[in-house]
Formats: C-alpha cells, sequence, structure tokens
C-alpha cells in the first residue's frame, strides 16, 4: 500500500491506517510534489494547506483520504501560515506578508471581506475564530482581533506580551494562551 508521503492517518493502536487512501493525490491534480504546512477537520472533511509544486493552496479531502475538491489561493507571497473556518463555512487565511483574506465556500476570494485585514505590520502564526466568527492573530508580538468581516475590532484591549503561544477559545469566549508576562 502506497500514500503520498506528506499525509497518512494513524489509527488508535498506532499502526498505519490503510483504508486512508492518499495515494496518487498529488498527481491527481498534476501536481509532482507536495510540502503539507497545516491541517484542519471540519464537516467530515480533512482540509490541508501547503505548497504544490509552485502554487499555494488548500486541497478538500473526503474522510477516506480521497480528494473532494481543490482550492487554489491565488494572493499570497509565497509562503501559507494558517487557516480556519467562520461559522458560514467561509475560511479565513493568513498567508505570507502578513495578508489576510477569506474566501468563499466556493474557494473564490470574499469582496466583502475588509482590506484593513491587509496589514503591514507583522503578522504571523496562526488564525483561529470564536464561536462570534471574530479573528484572533498575533500582530507585532501581541494577540490581536478582529471582527467577523476583518475589519479592526477595537473594543480588544489585549494583554501585552512579547512571546504568545497559539490561544485556544474557551467555552465563555475567553483565550487561554501561553505567554511570557511583561515584568
Amino acid at each position: 500500500f502506497e500514500t503520498d508521503p506528506s499525509l497518512i492517518r494513524i489509527n488508535v493502536d498506532g499502526s498505519l491506517d490503510q483504508t486512508f487512501n492518499t495515494k496518487d493525490l498529488i498527481k491527481s491534480i498534476g501536481k509532482e510534489k507536495f510540502i503539507l504546512w497545516t491541517i484542519k477537520f471540519r464537516n467530515s472533511k480533512i482540509y490541508i494547506a501547503g505548497a504544490f509544486d509552485s502554487e499555494i493552496g488548500i486541497l478538500e479531502l473526503n474522510p477516506n483520504g480521497t480528494l473532494s475538491k481543490k482550492i487554489i489561493i491565488i494572493r499570497t507571497t509565497g509562503f501559507f501560515y494558517d487557516f480556519d473556518f467562520q461559522s458560514n463555512g467561509k475560511m479565513v487565511v493568513l498567508a505570507g506578508g502578513g495578508s489576510i483574506f477569506r474566501l468563499n465556500t466556493d474557494g473564490s476570494q470574499d469582496l466583502n471581506f475588509s482590506e484593513n485585514a491587509s496589514r503591514e505590520q507583522h503578522v504571523n502564526n496562526f488564525i483561529l475564530i470564536d464561536k462570534m466568527n471574530r479573528i484572533y492573530t498575533l500582530m507585532d508580538g501581541t494577540i490581536a482581533r478582529l471582527k467577523a468581516d476583518g475589519s479592526d475590532d477595537d473594543s480588544f484591549k489585549p494583554y501585552p506580551s512579547n512571546s504568545i503561544c497559539r490561544p485556544v477559545v474557551l467555552p465563555n469566549g475567553s483565550l487561554a494562551l501561553s505567554s511570557i508576562i511583561p515584568s
């Protein structure tokens, strides 16, 4: 049994899941190689993002590892950081150069998403979306929150820190994160 070396699934007992069929997945979309950067799971679908030859993109897979559909991101400057889903199924993407944009469910760019979300600030590491579709990311070393439409959320006053790791949203809407607290 052959799999694409970028993506495998492991059973609960630690063995390779032979039913997860990613054989020739990358070649099936006409590409030679794939470098996996991040993976998400939503509504029984697996989403993988990375580099396909010279393109940056996201693939949607069925639960068994077969290709469901391909979404290619056109607007990026060569690197892909993260993505997450809003409750309406739209995907918010953090790409190279601090570019934050949203894709519609068909993979096209959502032109209603605020262009303010493409920032000059140093944006990196993660995108996290809460139940209210607010978007959290890291900007200039501190956590930042955007409204669901990508505009700045001035009501959010982040705790200053120089080192933040990926946070999680707690059931009450607050964030839990590891950080170096300034003295």
